[in-house]
């Protein structure tokens, strides 16, 4: 049977779903689509709103400390406290020159070119005019951004951030990697990555997809996440002849020379698994009273290297 050219975009649209529909019919084929171009996820319902900016950075390399941001790109969005997304409010992407060349590995990871930022500079009033309404800042692998956007913009340092790449347990949603552009994959879409707007752009279309396992918004798991606090133990004056068993509990040493303590220190997700360690001190590792130094970590500090 010949295949009728479709006549109308309706038409085609019909044509191309009917397609969809039966190679996915037959068991064999997994269809996945293109991004959509969406700015408005939900119709309002009336609730309470709250404003929050996805972001993405790219950068001259992987050190905060040394190397700089070439490109930054953010989608603002408005939400409710159920995780439901409703409309995109704006959008920024933005260049800046790092006064140096970049290097062919960063050129071939980003596809940003020398002749791309040449004379760019990030304003920084236009940025934070972006970001003071957000309640919370979210990037994926937040743990990297964070860093280098606090670095060149010190008004961001007070700011709650959010990580959609370790706030959701992706594996506990059967699906094997934290990587962003596979995540979107098992959530039935495709997108162009390594760059900062279509990174930001897939990040709330991934927020705005609910769970398989539980329904519920991965922007509501994820913001649940971020409000619970973990905590830093530091055995501040631990003896010397402890640092073996400190390193067996997972204890990590910092040389004191980055503004923290000269001390080990570790971390842990619960208040209960830090009382359980700060007793575990107490018994085994000081004579008499810990010297052990507590600190709640909330989303006001995590991610960042000032705690």
């Amino acid at each position: 049977m010949p295949i009728q050219k479709p006549k109308t975009m309706n038409d085609y649209n019909q044509s191309i779903e009917e397609a969809v529909a039966l190679l996915e019919s037959t068991g064999q084929f997994l269809v996945v689509k293109q991004m959509p171009e969406l700015d408005v996820f939900s119709e309002d319902d009336g609730s309470e709103k709250k404003i929050a900016v996805f972001l993405d950075t790219e950068t001259t390399g992987f050190d905060s400390e040394t190397d700089k941001i070439l490109e930054i790109g953010m989608v603002k969005f408005e939400y409710s406290a159920d995780g439901k997304i409703f409309k995109i409010l704006d959008r920024m992407d933005v260049y800046e020159d790092p006064g140096e060349p970049i290097s062919d590995e960063i050129i071939e990871i980003t596809g940003i070119t020398n002749d791309m930022v040449a004379g760019e500079a990030f304003d920084d009033a236009a940025i934070e005019d972006f970001t003071k309404e957000a309640v919370i800042l979210i990037a994926h692998n937040a743990a990297f951004d964070r860093p280098f956007m606090e670095k060149r913009f010190p008004f961001l340092e007070h700011k709650a951030w959010a990580c959609s790449q370790r706030d959701i347990n992706w594996r506990q949603e059967h699906i094997e990697s934290s990587k962003q552009e596979y995540i979107a994959y098992k959530l039935g879409f495709f997108y162009t990555g390594h760059r900062a707007d279509s990174d930001a752009e897939a990040g709330v279309h991934i927020l705005s997809h609910a769970s398989k396992v539980d329904q519920q918004p991965f922007l509501y798991k994820m913001l649940e996440q971020a409000r619970v606090p973990n905590y830093r133990i530091w055995a501040t004056d631990a003896p010397f002849d402890a640092k073996d068993i400190l390193k067996s509990r997972g204890y990590r040493w910092n040389p004191g020379d980055d503004g923290r303590p000269k001390a080990w220190y570790v971390d842990f997700a619960t208040e209960a698994e830090m009382h359980d360690e700060c007793d575990f001190l107490s018994e085994s590792i000081y004579p008499g009273e810990s010297k052990a130094e507590v600190i709640p970590v909330t989303a006001k500090l995590r991610y960042s290297t000032r705690y």
